[in-house]
């Protein structure tokens, strides 16, 4: 608890010092030890099936859902079937819902306010398709590497 008590001191003294500069350059950081981690940990997840991403989705397309009984990487589906985990209207409603919360996601909000023209806030925007696609590529490795690692 002190840790904590320690780091939120330091984190607020750090910000009101040096104001939205400390702020960006902290989540700079942040980002570089996010990305290095998980470039890692992707690097690593490879080695262990032998440099074969295509083994990971032959494993992954092998696990059947108990519900839908379809497997987990039948990506598009347009069934009105609710027991289907993944379907075009589930997609299209993930991406209206998201549409709706989009000027509460505060990473956004800062490349767009920060882009300077409206041609750098779509770059922007764009750019975040991009990187959630990475994210979530690199999210199913882990989560089939799970089902398959031994410690």
């Amino acid at each position: 608890m002190t840790c904590l008590v320690v780091i939120v001191l330091l984190g607020t003294v750090y910000t009101m010092l040096g104001g939205s500069r400390a702020v960006i350059w902290t989540d700079v950081a942040q980002f570089i030890v996010l990305s290095i981690a998980f470039v890692v940990i992707g690097v690593l997840l490879l080695n262990y099936f032998d440099w074969q991403p295509l083994k990971i989705y032959h494993i992954a397309s092998s696990v059947k859902s108990e519900v839908s009984g379809y497997s987990h990487t039948k990506l598009i589906s347009a069934e009105l079937d609710l027991a289907i985990e993944a379907t075009i209207w589930a997609m299209i409603f993930s991406r209206l819902a998201e549409i709706l919360t989009f000027g509460t996601q505060q990473v956004i909000i800062q490349r767009v306010l920060a882009s300077g023209s409206k041609r750098n806030m779509f770059k922007a925007m764009y750019m975040n398709i991009g990187v959630e696609i990475f994210w979530t590529a690199l999210s199913v490795v882990v989560a089939v590497s799970y089902t398959h690692l031994t410690l």
